[in-house]
């Protein structure tokens, strides 16, 4: 007889039943010599004992086959969120998920690393990346002209009045002397960028724009030729410092 609904296999292929006769047109098996279901006549090649094994095809299942449900906080958008904003709770719901070991632990140093460059370069990083994407173009000086024609455009100014006064001399061709303090920061990671000090102790920033040229050094008194700017801003350790500036064109070091 042949085989009942609800008897198949799941892969009709792999299933076989050798002690039964089984028919070459419809599949079923059944004990007689004719198939009940077509009515064909069992050929010697299908009768029981006669048929050569059926192998069997490697399943491409993988797993115990078993469905896992993972609960939205254990979830990888979860926690790799959770170590952006709170990283010591990232790492307990790391650990506590019902993840593989290998893939908590690459998870784990993939993360440890990220918030280590975070805490030790982040707040340098992400100033770079605003400075790039909301800050001013790079600025340079005008050097279509003869470096004697240059410094003699510039004129001798006094310190407060330029500092007092930024937003009238922005634009302007002006020779400083100033006293260098530190080396603040990298600007647009080409010119440098030196805080310095005027006589009255008024600070500046000078981007230093020259081509070529020792770099300065603290405690360098530096007279300088340049055009003046309203504020330069840089970011040494992610924190903002905001002065008014010059952009440097030549500078005289006194020895």
């Amino acid at each position: 007889m042949g085989r009942s609904l609800g008897a198949f296999d799941d892969d009709v292929e792999n299933f076989d039943n050798p002690e039964l006769n089984k028919c070459p047109d419809c599949g079923s098996f059944f004990a007689g010599d004719n198939c009940p279901i077509c009515g064909k006549l069992c050929p010697p090649e299908m009768r029981a004992g006669s048929r050569p094994a059926v192998k069997k095809k490697k399943s491409k299942r993988t797993g115990s086959g078993r469905v896992t449900f993972v609960e939205w906080y254990h979830s990888w958008w979860f926690i790799a969120l959770t170590f952006l904003v709170f990283p010591i709770a990232g790492f307990v719901l790391l650990f506590t998920s019902p993840y593989a070991k290998k893939w908590k632990a690459v998870f784990g140093v993939a993360a440890l690393l990220f918030v280590a460059g975070r805490y030790l370069y982040g707040g340098q990083l992400a100033a770079a990346v605003w400075q790039k994407l909301y800050g001013p173009a790079e600025e340079t000086v005008d050097f279509s002209v003869s470096e004697e024609e240059y410094r003699a455009r510039c004129e001798a100014t006094d310190p407060e009045t330029l500092y007092r006064g930024a937003a009238d001399f922005a634009g302007r061709f002006v020779k400083l002397t100033v006293t260098v303090e530190e080396v603040s920061a990298e600007y647009d990671g080409g010119s440098p960028v030196y805080l310095c000090r005027a006589e009255g102790d008024f600070p500046f920033l000078l981007r230093d724009c020259r081509r070529g040229g020792e770099n300065f050094l603290p405690g360098d008194v530096i007279t300088l030729y340049g055009e003046a700017r309203e504020k330069i801003t840089v970011y040494p350790n992610g924190a903002a410092l905001t002065r008014p500036g010059v952009n440097v064109a030549y500078a005289d070091r006194q020895k």
